[in-house]
């Protein structure tokens, strides 16, 4: 039997895992760790301030007469001081911790740098919304402003001109008609093979010629935007839609006499130009405008609110059987005003 070293079995294995479950992450009544046996030999190891072990006796000692002395090496030390270190972490939490890494887990190192910089959320955007630039509608009050309603007035002419380009272009008689003198101009042309390259250039240059003659047809609408003057704006309430410094939309609202009821005048509010920039339409910024001139009228204790029957886009440059497409625009904007009127004056009254 190997005797007992106090009640611990001696052993170089043995002897080696109680100084590594030592907890020394609190201090120590005694700057030294001795373990003695009962009947002959000692074995010691100081423990210094800062918590380092460092062997004194280097010389080889006997524990005891059934085991055979060993001689300890100074790299068996360095690795227990190293395996033993103490780091400036908190003491690891009881419930995480396994318990057989309880002793050796104040070994960790400080927190990583990156930490900090991942943790940091001040730079982070409020919401999904931050930086974008604010939706307002008001009422201009600089010549600037309304200057720039103008101009999208203007503009917004000038662009009816794209949709008169592909009402001509696109009618169902003008698809035909331009089709049969292709067919009768190829009947003429063609007498054999060698007559195809003739025919391809022949149709590609009255194709051509066809889109020559449709924008000359509508190019008085270009005319029409440069003759937009500041006389528009005489007396009248400019609405503008601005999102961020750009102006996206705009109604111009003039005022004119009404029915007079006993002592009381009236007045009715007429729209003389009512436009959107080109890539803000189809997302509600006319029906929002044409909202705020609703209120508008209302809070100016107006009669009522129309179109002005020389509104900005009520020019023609077209036959009337080509101009189908605009007419239909305006009767259901005139209707959605109207619309918008009547709900309103419904809400007043509840």
């Amino acid at each position: 039997m190997v005797p007992r070293l106090k009640h611990h079995r001696v052993g170089l294995e043995t002897l080696r895992r109680e100084l590594q479950l030592v907890d020394v992450s609190t201090a120590s009544p005694s700057p030294s760790l001795s373990v003695k046996d009962s009947w002959k030999g000692t074995f010691h190891v100081d423990l210094d301030d800062s918590r380092d072990f460092s062997y004194t006796n280097y010389q080889s000692i006997t524990v005891g007469d059934k085991i055979p002395g060993f001689r300890t090496s100074a790299a068996f030390f360095t690795s227990l001081r190293t395996n033993l270190y103490l780091g400036t972490s908190p003491p690891p939490s009881p419930m995480s911790t396994p318990p057989s890494m309880r002793a050796s887990a104040s070994s960790i190192g400080p927190p990583s740098p990156l930490q900090n910089a991942i943790d940091n959320t001040s730079d982070v955007p409020e919401g999904p919304l931050a930086g974008v630039p604010e939706l307002r509608t008001y009422v201009a009050e600089t010549e600037e402003e309304k200057l720039a309603a103008l101009k999208l007035v203007a503009d917004g002419v000038a662009q009816m001109r794209q949709t008169a380009n592909r009402i001509l272009m696109y009618n169902p008689y003008n698809l035909a008609a331009f089709f049969a003198f292709l067919a009768v101009v190829s009947n003429y042309l063609y007498k054999s093979r060698s007559d195809i390259g003739i025919l391809f250039t022949t149709s590609a240059g009255l194709l051509m010629a066809a889109m020559v003659t449709v924008r000359r047809y509508t190019n008085p609408y270009i005319a029409i935007a440069e003759e937009t003057h500041i006389s528009l704006l005489d007396d009248a309430d400019v609405l503008v839609t601005k999102f961020g410094e750009e102006v996206i939309g705009t109604v111009i609202m003039g005022w004119v006499d009404g029915e007079t009821k006993g002592k009381r005048r009236k007045w009715r509010a007429e729209i003389r130009g009512w436009a959107v920039r080109l890539r803000y339409r189809g997302k509600g910024e006319g029906m929002a405008l044409l909202t705020e001139a609703v209120n508008l009228a209302k809070k100016k204790d107006a009669d009522g609110i129309e179109f002005a029957p020389d509104h900005a886009n009520s020019k023609r440059v077209l036959w009337d059987f080509y101009n189908g497409n605009f007419d239909k625009q305006e009767r259901k904007a005139e209707a959605k005003l109207q619309a918008l009127w009547e709900n309103n004056t419904k809400s007043k009254r509840r």
